[in-house]
């Protein structure tokens, strides 16, 4: 074993040359290509190049390298003092590799650096380069590794921490009279009437008559900015989207009786970021949205989260140590659900079990996808845009996770190429959203195996709190 400060004996001159493609990116571990690679997190800069064969240089700084000699030992690490002086810039160094390994082409992502592009073509304008999507760049990261696979799974675990906290707050959760509720709109006063229509323009709002918003009302964004005093006074969330479907809901509050806090998507987003922090997770966002916020599945939640309506909560933790991400979504319901919520829990949670129960090795993608969304027309759940916005079924079905939240494969409509295979890991999350009806979605993480499917975590799939 190699200790801090002993030095690592370079073995660039120790390898016959051979023709082949070669990688190249250069930047931070910061970017889930170079992290892959590194496979630690490095403070700066680092080259990395990847041979045809497997082979892996990482040209690191001085002040990395004894820690990446003792961390990367898959790998071949150097610095630039390995290079004689003529040619130990980045541009130069990958030159020199390329020509050593009788390089035939070279390819780099789409955030290759372009400065070293154009010294690349100037010391040698002859070398085929090709630049490619940056999740096309290393497709072997669609197979994760055992090792990876405990990552996620460590990550996705950590998602259940957050939900239990979630229920926990709901659960212990008094419901209240609203001290607001003399200010609700009399257009839409009926019990069990719809509220408003989704709305994120000034001027629609104002074509129904209701009091002057600001302009430039559509730029708040956010939990971060405080509601607008002009939700009291509406009935209307600070952007423009409820948090509520039925106007007699946004009479009422949730009480936090441990804290007496009034229960709010912010309220409840910084407990979990908290708790997030202390298990080594960093949560750059999530969402926990309701009422008509539920329906837009883009909208990560804001304002007073109010009682009888579905609450989306979408929980994606990262590493700060491995980079991995989990990923899980439970849809709650604090107080009573009507008919039509139930009915669309129930289809919603029956299109998740069949579809993990239908993947298998060489199972293509879109008949995952077709699956649901038939089971969806057969229940009379369809999609279409109405207006601005869409309702139904209206995003993928999965995404691929690990250190992107977002990454392949896509499982995203009928058009979406690609079959199952073993180590891929996804998520399959199927949702339906209806304004009259609220939103709601439940979202697992799966690894495809010999036999089937995974589901990397576990959590109860209760979302009804009283």
């Amino acid at each position: 074993m190699m200790h801090e400060g002993e030095p690592r004996p370079c073995p660039f001159y120790n390898f016959k040359g051979s023709s082949m493609l070669v990688k190249v990116m250069f930047g931070a571990t910061h970017d889930p290509n170079i992290l892959y690679l590194t496979r630690t997190q490095l403070d700066d800069n680092v080259l990395v190049i990847k041979l045809e064969d497997g082979r892996v240089f990482l040209i690191v700084s001085e002040n990395d390298f004894s820690r990446a000699c003792i961390r990367c030992n898959h790998a071949h690490v150097m610095q630039h003092l390995d290079f004689e002086e003529r040619c130990s810039s980045v541009s130069q160094i990958i030159f020199t590799i390329y020509e050593r390994y009788s390089g035939t082409s070279i390819m780099m992502p789409f955030t290759f650096p372009v400065g070293l592009f154009v010294k690349l073509k100037e010391l040698s304008p002859l070398i085929p380069m090709t630049i490619v999507k940056n999740q096309a760049f290393l497709m072997e990261r669609l197979h994760k590794t055992p090792i990876e696979l405990q990552y996620i799974k460590d990550a996705v675990r950590a998602t259940t921490v957050a939900f239990s906290l979630i229920e926990d707050v709901l659960r212990r959760s008094v419901i209240e009279l609203d001290p607001a509720a003399g200010c609700i709109p009399k257009a839409a006063d009926k019990p069990g009437s719809v509220a408003f229509p989704l709305f994120n323009d000034a001027n629609a709002i104002r074509s129904k008559g209701l009091p002057d918003y600001p302009l430039d009302m559509h730029l708040i964004q956010s939990d971060k900015v405080p509601t607008s005093r002009y939700s009291s006074a509406s009935g209307l969330e600070s952007e423009g989207l409820e948090t509520y479907i039925s106007i007699d809901n946004c009479k009422y509050v949730l009480k936090d009786t441990k804290t007496g806090e009034i229960v709010t998507s912010t309220y409840l987003k910084n407990m979990v970021r908290t708790e997030m922090a202390r298990l080594g997770y960093f949560l750059e966002s999530c969402i926990i949205a309701s009422g008509r916020q539920a329906c837009d599945p883009s909208c990560h939640g804001y304002g007073t989260i109010r009682p009888n309506e579905l609450i989306i909560c979408d929980i994606y933790p990262r590493c700060i140590e491995s980079g991995y991400y989990g990923d899980m979504t439970r849809t709650f319901l604090k107080g009573t659900p009507s008919p039509d919520q139930q009915k669309l829990m129930q289809t919603v949670l029956h299109a998740q079990n069949i579809a993990i129960r239908e993947i298998a090795p060489g199972k293509p993608y879109r008949d995952l996808n077709k699956m649901v969304n038939d089971l969806f027309l057969s229940m009379n759940y369809t999609t279409k845009k109405v207006g601005s916005y869409w309702q139904g079924f209206c995003h993928g079905l999965g995404h691929g996770v690990g250190l992107e939240i977002h990454e392949p494969p896509f499982i995203d409509n009928d058009d979406t190429s690609g079959v199952c295979t073993i180590g891929t890991v996804f998520t399959i999350e199927p949702g339906l959203y209806y304004p009259s009806i609220g939103g709601c979605r439940v979202e697992d993480v799966v690894v495809v195996t010999e036999n089937g499917a995974e589901v990397l975590g576990n959590y109860s799939y209760n979302w009804v709190i009283p």
